[in-house]
This record gives structure tokens, C-alpha cells and sequence, in this order.
């Protein structure tokens, strides 16, 4: 991809998807430590409504979104609402994010630090 250093990841404006992609790194790890092991997808639905990851474990499931600004939008969770709306079973939806506060976005959604999973 041509970047070499930490300065030119937070320029390249692949950076949001490279975030994505490490979220997506940990959450297999993680769901491979389970047993039963958990498994992951991806929602969109018809009209592109999406959420990044949806954990299944145990016939729970837990929506995902990965943001990396430092602070938790609303907007931001646009897709977890309408998944945990449309799925019952659904525990919760979260945003991880790259700030540092625990923040609660809905009823069943909330906002974690990144920073909390990387020391998973």
C-alpha cells in the first residue's frame, strides 16, 4: 500500500478501512477463544443500511461498528439502530472508536474506547 510509517497511515485516506480491518483482526481472534467459537458477518441490508461486524455467539448476536475519529456521533450508529431494531435476539450494538470515554448512544448501543478491545 506504500505506507511505511505511522504519520502516513493517518494521511492515507485508507486509513478508516486499515482501522476496520484491525477491529475485524482482533474480533476473529477473540471469537476463536470462544467455545463454542463465535462466528462473524457483515449486515447490509437491501437499501445499504450496514453494520461493520455482527458477533453470534450463543444465538446472541452484538453489532459492531468501527469509527476512527475520536468521538462518538449519533450518526455514527445510524446502521446499529435500525440492526438492533430489526433483530430482537441482538444483545447490543457498539461503536468502537478511538476516544476514551464509555458512552451510552441508545437504549441498546454504546460507545467503547477502541483501547478496551485492543487489551482484550
Amino acid at each position: 500500500m506504500g505506507i511505511h510509517s505511522v504519520e502516513e497511515a493517518e494521511k492515507a485516506r485508507k486509513s478508516g478501512p486499515l482501522f476496520e480491518n484491525l477491529v475485524f483482526l482482533h474480533l476473529q481472534v477473540l471469537a476463536e477463544l470462544l467455545r463454542p467459537q463465535a462466528q462473524l458477518y457483515h449486515w447490509r441490508t437491501a437499501s445499504g443500511t450496514e453494520v461493520d461486524f455482527v458477533v453470534e455467539w450463543g444465538g446472541k448476536l452484538v453489532g459492531v461498528e468501527a469509527k476512527l475519529g475520536p468521538r462518538a456521533h449519533y450518526s455514527d450508529v445510524k446502521g446499529l439502530e435500525v440492526f438492533v431494531k430489526e433483530y430482537p435476539e441482538a444483545r447490543a450494538g457498539v461503536l468502537l472508536y478511538c476516544g476514551e470515554e464509555v458512552i451510552r448512544l441508545g437504549e441498546r448501543i454504546v460507545a467503547l474506547p477502541w483501547s478496551l478491545l485492543a487489551r482484550a
